[in-house]
């Protein structure tokens, strides 16, 4: 579904929660400029680690992604070079917003929020991950939609029969999760596996899903068979044409050398991305002043829309 604003070729106004803001390789400088919807942030990297910050200078309006250098200070703004401090503080003349970030990995995930209500037990979830997987940057790809319905559909449940063909769904359960983080998860029926290897084809799979919202605009879903368990994670920052969504795995790392491995990451991506190309088909062409008449089936798309409105515009 597009917004009013995105439909007027605007960027969108930016709401409270986290995002998947960028893959490593995004992040070509000390000082990069990021976008997400009418926000104009920047990613400062110094000291071993990635911050993030509102980009746009206090004292003129210049953005300090774009030409801005790292200093002692904070970041030296390429307008009229003063120094502008990283992270608020009273007393300080010229200084930036920062905002909670997280760097897992080649993956940056920022909240954009005024509260740590909105965490909503995303930096808990990521750091067990962290213990058993390796994350890794997927792909990301542009979608004319907004993002929250790239997220919604992880809750779609009949969308995995009708559009994606897996054969049957069982026994899906929704609640919410201890930390107001949305949860879903049943098992997927199936005689083939998309993300694990050696499968022959020539038996029944049960493959356990279990998704997880921390915001309107990312979504971990985990896929589990027998021992093996992998979680997808989905992530959308919206611009003035929809959404760009990025995906990263969290990956059971390879016992010799501890990394990600190789085949099963390719096989994962060449299947997220038709699953993606699947439902881009249908989101595009959708007729997005449509009124959705729900059914009894649809409690969890109705959840979730319930879901997204506990995350408010973002103060500036």
């Amino acid at each position: 579904m597009l917004s009013s604003d995105t439909l007027s070729g605007q960027d969108p106004a930016v709401h409270t929660g986290w995002y998947l803001l960028a893959f490593d390789e995004e992040l070509t400088e000390d000082v990069t400029p990021l976008h997400v919807g009418d926000r104009a942030l920047v990613a400062v990297r110094r000291d071993g680690r990635v911050g993030v910050y509102d980009a746009i200078c206090p004292h003129r309006g210049a953005n300090l992604g774009y030409g801005g250098t790292v200093a002692r200070a904070g970041v030296i703004c390429p307008f009229h070079g003063k120094a502008i401090h990283l992270g608020e503080r009273e007393g300080r003349r010229y200084c930036v917003r920062e905002y909670p970030a997280l760097q897992l990995g080649g993956v940056l995930f920022a909240r954009l929020s005024d509260t740590s209500e909105d965490d909503r037990g995303f930096t808990e979830a990521m750091r067990k991950l962290a213990e058993t997987h390796v994350v890794v940057a997927g792909f990301s790809l542009p979608i004319k939609v907004d993002g929250d319905l790239v997220v919604e559909n992880a809750f779609d449940i009949d969308h995995f029969t009708a559009l994606h063909k897996v054969p049957k769904v069982l026994k899906m359960t929704l609640e919410q999760g201890a930390e107001g983080e949305l949860s879903m998860q049943g098992v997927f029926v199936s005689r083939s596996s998309g993300w694990s290897q050696g499968d022959a084809g020539d038996r029944v799979l049960r493959t356990g899903f279990h998704a997880r919202a921390f915001s309107p605009t990312l979504v971990a879903s985990e896929l589990s068979l027998g021992d093996d368990a992998h979680v997808i994670i989905t992530g959308t920052t919206p611009t003035s044409e929809g959404c760009i969504a990025r995906v990263a795995y969290g990956l059971v790392p390879d016992p010799e050398d501890g990394t990600a491995p190789a085949e099963l990451l390719k096989s994962l991506i060449t299947n997220s991305k038709l699953a993606f190309e699947q439902d881009r088909t249908v989101w595009e062409h959708m007729d997005v002043t449509a009124t959705p008449r729900f059914d009894a089936r649809d409690e969890s798309l109705a959840a979730f829309r319930e879901f997204t409105t506990k995350f408010p515009a973002l103060n500036r």
